[in-house]
């Protein structure tokens, strides 16, 4: 058999052996052994077999790969013959997601939740992507309406969803019923802190990314495992009362969180602190203003949209010059509101804004160091929140943003 044929014996043999390192084992010692015999070939057949030899092996390390198994957001199993190399993403904070791990490169499609944010031009291609969602979407309770025929029709390995617990459960069974099997549906929670890097790590292996997800873990973690290091020894007294004004359909609506979200209440728990809503038994709420009266306050954070605050906050700020004007005047309407206005937190001046940029996305993690450098200044002397942002820009999305020339993320600045 000549060496050529015998190549191609080991191929169709062994291509899709499960013992990878076998295979190419199996090439080396043949190739060795038929250079060792005592075979008079010419120069420029040796190179030829040379060059074959590499491709063959390289062929061989690319095509491999181990099948994937993991168990997404919703306890279903996700099985994968091997890491998928067209995906479609759902949702922003699952785009941004996949492009902190470096698998950006394998989104064929998206919903669209990108663009506006400010770092859309951080994402290579992403106008030529195709579009997930069904044709005349208008109503932001659309947003998780897809396209389903236009999703069979690009096969690709796999969609990833945003798992949200205020989404009806209806409309992921839509997704399931009408994709699976022929393209598997994989949802994910990104907005829990205690899971969010196992989370990453999931996704990580399901695109084969999981370097980069432990490049962005051991950040994420440093950042936690360092505030939690001081205010784990906080005595309950020592932990302020808050009351996050999350932001509503309209900047005057009180919406919160209560019991059901675990974001939130793992967020303060991190930071040291405790949420006056937090027996409150619901998720995403809007609260009765007479519900607030007379309770204790220690510090209000508010969330910040950009869309009812576009002029000064967000990267895309388009009056960046006034945002602290701005802002003063924002802490100055909440201050005179009666419900807030003889609280401890406007009378000691602990009103804070943030942008939802970071509450909402992965970068919530900056939030959090806000929220710790905001409520235990003593403790977090060291800490500079401004500093991860850039650090998160420059080493996960790849953006140079000078954020002195942008708008407010969070205020007061520290």
């Amino acid at each position: 058999m000549s060496l050529i044929n015998m190549v191609i014996f080991i191929i169709s043999k062994h291509f899709y052996a499960e013992n990878f390192n076998c295979t190419k084992q199996i090439l080396i010692t043949f190739w060795f052994t038929e250079c060792n015999q005592n075979f008079e070939w010419s120069k420029i057949m040796r190179f030829k077999l040379h060059f074959i030899f590499i491709c063959v092996l390289i062929l061989v390390s690319v095509a491999y790969a181990e099948p994937v198994h993991v168990v997404d957001s919703m306890g279903r199993n996700i099985d994968l013959d091997a890491p998928a190399e067209e995906i479609g993403v759902v949702n922003l904070n699952v785009a941004e997601a996949i492009r902190v791990i470096g698998a950006w490169d394998k989104v064929i499609a998206t919903d669209g939740g990108l663009p506006g944010t400010g770092l859309e031009s951080y994402y290579p291609n992403l106008d030529k992507l195709q579009s997930l969602n069904a044709p005349n979407i208008s109503s932001p309770d659309q947003k998780f309406v897809l396209d389903y025929e236009k999703i069979m029709e690009m096969k690709p390995d796999l969609i990833i969803v945003s798992y949200q617990s205020n989404v009806p459960m209806t409309m992921y069974q839509d997704m399931i019923d009408n994709l699976e099997p022929e393209v598997p549906v994989m949802f994910i929670e990104l907005g829990i802190p205690d899971t969010y890097a196992n989370s990453l790590m999931k996704l990580g292996e399901v695109t084969g990314n999981t370097e980069g997800a432990q490049k962005y873990i051991d950040f994420y973690n440093g950042i936690i495992d360092s505030i939690k290091a001081k205010t784990s020894t906080l005595t309950d007294e020592e932990k302020p009362d808050v009351f996050i004004k999350l932001a509503g359909y309209t900047p005057d609506q009180l919406y919160t969180n209560g019991a059901k979200s675990d974001s939130w209440n793992q967020i303060f728990s991190i930071v040291g602190a405790d949420s006056i809503t937090a027996d409150v038994d619901a998720g995403w709420v809007e609260l009765d203003p007479e519900w607030i009266l007379g309770k204790k306050i220690d510090a209000i954070i508010m969330q910040c949209w950009s869309k009812f605050y576009p002029e000064s906050f967000g990267y895309t700020a388009t009056n960046p010059t006034e945002k602290t004007k701005a802002a003063e005047q924002i802490i100055s309407d909440i201050d005179g509101m009666e419900i807030f206005s003889k609280t401890k937190a406007v009378r000691d001046g602990n009103v804070f804004l943030i942008d939802s940029q970071l509450t909402g996305t992965p970068r919530f993690i900056i939030g959090i160091a806000y929220y710790a450098k905001w409520l235990h200044p003593e403790l977090f002397e060291d800490l500079d929140p401004e500093q991860l942002h850039y650090e998160y820009l420059k080493n996960f999305i790849g953006a140079d943003i000078d954020l002195d020339k942008v708008g407010l993320f969070a205020y007061p600045e520290v």
